[in-house]
């Protein structure tokens, strides 16, 4: 049944004239005299008596113009439904994040959030390799990861991370000696199947500074690694990052040298069509641009 004969029914129903309901809808009279005889023929029954001063409904056309309307309604809806779902502003967007994205992540999806308040976000704690087999997959929309990447994924960077030791308060830090003041304490790390990039980053600046150590203790998760830190149980080196986390207990300390630092981004698989997505990168691009 076409939805236009529903909404020529429903307006000769509200004007009672096939004068004035046709001029509403930018028809002729004929022409929705057609439709009303379509409808009633698929119907089966007459919906309206027509009279000296106009139409009236019905028996049968008094009981179905409700549900005409709120098939009117519905259709009418989901028009405006299929339209905002197709351009972007309506529907789901899933985002994975890490160590190095915990201040940034937060803040660009907050801010697309008040222009977009129909759009769903779900926010997940991924590690940056489940990531991208993520991306590649089409279970995450956009990943806010360490870049660059070595698969086929398009990227912007927003943001930069450096390495850092996380040590508690009470031990005192001459910059100067770091390494001399740590060679007594506990080495503590996140696992590297919980951080592999985390653990590449720091082996490629242990090799740089010849430092070999010893890991003491693993935690698979960055508060517990903290926790530990604050119970004064060893030190670690982490994301400076990670500070937003910290407890009153810790300090954090710059490592000397390079190989220290490495850019943030987001990261999507251009290849899969995605305009909610799409919306994401360029409100984030915006966003660059003012700041």
């Amino acid at each position: 049944m076409d939805i236009d004969l529903i909404k020529a029914f429903c307006k000769l129903a509200e004007k009672g004239h096939y004068g004035l309901a046709s001029q509403v809808l930018f028809i002729s009279q004929s022409a929705l005299t057609k439709k009303i005889q379509r409808l009633e023929k698929d119907i089966g029954c007459k919906l309206f008596e027509r009279g000296i001063r106009g139409t009236r409904l019905t028996k049968a056309g008094t009981i179905l113009l409700p549900e005409a309307k709120r098939l009117e309604n519905n259709f009418d809806t989901f028009k405006v439904l299929s339209k905002n779902v197709s351009s972007g502003k309506c529907g789901q967007l899933k985002v994975g994040y890490g160590i190095s994205s915990y201040q940034i992540a937060p803040k660009y999806i907050y801010s697309f959030k008040k222009n977009y308040p129909d759009i769903h976000v779900t926010l997940d704690d991924i590690p940056s390799y489940k990531q991208v087999n993520m991306l590649l997959e089409g279970r995450i929309q956009i990943s806010f990861n360490r870049i660059p990447i070595s698969h086929s994924l398009v990227s912007i960077p927003i943001g930069t991370d450096r390495l850092a030791i996380a040590i508690h308060n009470s031990i005192i830090i001459d910059d100067h000696h770091i390494f001399d003041i740590i060679k007594d304490l506990d080495y503590m790390r996140l696992t590297e199947e919980r951080g592999p990039g985390l653990a590449i980053q720091i082996k490629k600046y242990l090799d740089e500074v010849n430092l070999n150590l010893y890991v003491v203790r693993e935690a698979k998760d960055i508060l517990t690694l903290l926790s530990m830190v604050a119970a004064n149980m060893g030190y670690t080196i982490i994301p400076l990052s990670a500070k937003l986390l910290t407890l009153d207990q810790i300090q954090y300390i710059d490592l000397p040298y390079f190989n220290t630092k490495w850019d943030v981004g987001i990261i999507w698989n251009k290849s899969i069509n995605d305009p909610i997505r799409d919306n994401f990168i360029e409100h984030i691009k915006e966003e660059l641009c003012n700041n």
